[in-house]
């Protein structure tokens, strides 16, 4: 008889593994006063390792446990997309309060600036009005993780049709 992975024990420190990597796709290029195009970019970057990454758990999980039905694939990408979605969001949010409020905003603007100069001053006028509308910014952290949590669904349940052990019928 074969012994079964317990599939939380085993998503677990991938999860983790996968949220720190994602806050290091964040935080490298900030430290690196990147252009609005190389920051930007790695919100690309992150996705398409937030792809690979939970594919290579679930054909993990399915090599070790010998089995893979399509709740477990479901589970794996969410589990993942939880803990790496409230890890970056919170090491965002931290980032964007406390340490440079500033960022995202010059970011923006830069942006703007090379992409359609004459709408500067619309999009100073939306910051300003933002940042009147401060509170809001507590929302993120769990609006963000929930956006995650539906990416990790989308990739599994597309990976885990693919990938689900077909059962045999005697």
């Amino acid at each position: 008889m074969e012994k079964t992975v317990n599939l939380q024990k085993f998503v677990l420190p991938f999860a983790f593994l996968a949220g720190l990597i994602r806050i290091l796709i964040d935080f490298t290029p900030k430290i690196f006063s990147p252009t609005p195009l190389a920051y930007y970019s790695t919100f690309l970057i992150a996705l398409v390792f937030e792809i690979v990454f939970i594919v290579y758990v679930i054909k993990l999980f399915k090599k070790k446990n010998s089995f893979l039905d399509f709740k477990q694939a479901l589970k794996i990408g969410i589990i993942i997309m939880l803990i790496l979605g409230l890890m970056y969001t919170t090491s965002a949010f931290i980032y964007d309060t406390y340490i440079d409020p500033d960022f995202q905003n010059n970011i923006a603007l830069a942006w703007v600036q090379k992409m359609s100069p004459d709408q500067v001053e619309t999009v100073k006028d939306q910051i300003e009005l933002a940042k009147k509308n401060k509170d809001m910014n507590y929302f993120g952290i769990p609006l963000y993780t929930i956006w995650f949590v539906f990416l990790g669904a989308v990739i599994s349940l597309i990976s885990g049709n693919i990938l689900k052990t077909k059962e045999i019928i005697d």
